[in-house]
């Protein structure tokens, strides 16, 4: 089955469940095709056909109530009943019993698009330490959310500067912060290996 006939399949599948605009399916299309990392996000039906092909020993990991769709434009911040800013994955409907792995590698073939086409200022191996570092640590913590008041202050810096970003007359920002977080620690580094890379886009 290639990239089209998957494509067509899905959307069929869609529109049997809910109401489907048609120029919204051709727009999405469009920014498919603009680059690696919309197409990477638009296709989540083709990433669960062929990552157990392609990363056949992570797909036969313990499961877990996976996210899913995980990718790196996932995370964000939302304000919590007592109105403390919080961090964390905040796109959940595609949440499904899964091996942990699908989350872990999807999280950072994103990162790694994102790097390649310089919208994240880390190297692979740093985005790399930074999830398994992350995905220790929040384990070790028990799943808690990212209360930015009481701690990663760096992070509660970003947001918020990312939300008061002035716009000049010309409707531009006019400033540009620096985006890019701390580089992370640099333990496990010699015996770290990066999970299994996305498959490339079928061209057929």
């Amino acid at each position: 089955m290639n990239i089209f006939k998957a494509t067509a399949d899905f959307e069929r599948w869609l529109a049997k469940r809910l109401p489907i605009v048609r120029q919204d399916i051709a727009l999405k299309h469009q920014h498919m095709a603009d680059a690696a990392f919309p197409f990477f996000r638009a296709t989540f039906y083709r990433w669960l056909q062929l990552w157990p092909e392609v990363c056949p020993e992570l797909a036969k990991a313990p499961p877990v109530l996976a996210v899913g769709d995980l990718h790196i434009e996932n995370f964000g911040t939302w304000r919590d009943e007592e109105g403390r800013l919080i961090w964390g994955v905040n796109d959940l409907d595609e949440a499904w019993p899964a091996v942990y792995t699908l989350d872990l590698a999807r999280l950072a073939t994103s990162a790694y698009l994102a790097i390649s086409s310089e919208h994240l200022s880390l190297t692979r191996r740093e985005a790399a330490e930074a999830i398994e570092e992350g995905y220790r640590d929040a384990l070790a913590a028990g799943g808690k959310a990212f209360v930015l008041a009481e701690h990663h202050q760096w992070l509660r810096v970003l947001a918020l500067g990312k939300l008061r970003d002035p716009l000049c007359a010309s409707g531009q920002k006019c400033s540009s912060a620096r985006r890019t977080p701390p580089s992370p620690r640099a333990k496990r580094a010699s015996s770290l290996r990066p999970p299994c890379p996305s498959p490339a886009a079928p061209t057929n």
